[in-house]
């Protein structure tokens, strides 16, 4: 077997990208829907979303320098293999997990919003956050703007999907 899969490096380096792309992401997708809660006039939503986007941009930023830096340390400090092995392994498994469940909830959100608003187009929010997903923060945006908006009619007649 490859000796990179046994140090757990790859395990860790995986983390650390995905915790960066998924951060920077997730940052200016907040960033984005901030500015288009704002447009709807949701203000008290809208500095949420922004208090959320400021650290999710930043952790992006620091956490692959952080990881590298934190593996390095130890490596330069003699510390014995079977303590950074085992190490490495742990945080690359809890690390990815974290970003993963963190990632399905995040990108879920414009659906959470519109079943707990009890929005009358929630399942159509709901197959746009699926069916947009592609197009991560342009179709999360569309899909969190529609959970934001208001029901123009509460008693329109609903579209079965």
């Amino acid at each position: 077997m490859h000796a990179a899969l046994l140090d757990g490096d790859t395990l860790v380096n995986i983390f650390a990208n995905g915790a960066e792309i998924f951060g920077k992401a997730t940052g200016i997708g907040f960033a984005v829907g901030a500015v288009s809660t704002f447009i709807l006039g949701k203000r008290s939503v809208a500095a949420k979303l922004i208090v959320i986007a400021i650290p999710a941009f930043i952790i992006g930023i620091i956490t692959p320098g952080f990881i590298n830096w934190m593996i390095a340390s130890l490596r330069d400090a003699n510390t014995p293999e079977n303590i950074v092995i085992p190490l490495c392994w742990v945080i690359g498994i809890v690390g990815t997990i974290a970003v993963s469940v963190f990632a399905i909830v995040t990108g879920f959100l414009p659906t959470i919003v519109a079943f707990k608003r009890n929005k009358q187009n929630r399942k159509l929010i709901f197959l746009l956050n699926i069916l947009l997903s592609i197009i991560p923060v342009l179709g999360w945006n569309i899909a969190l703007f529609m959970a934001f908006m208001d029901d123009k009619d509460k008693t329109a007649t609903k579209v079965k999907l």
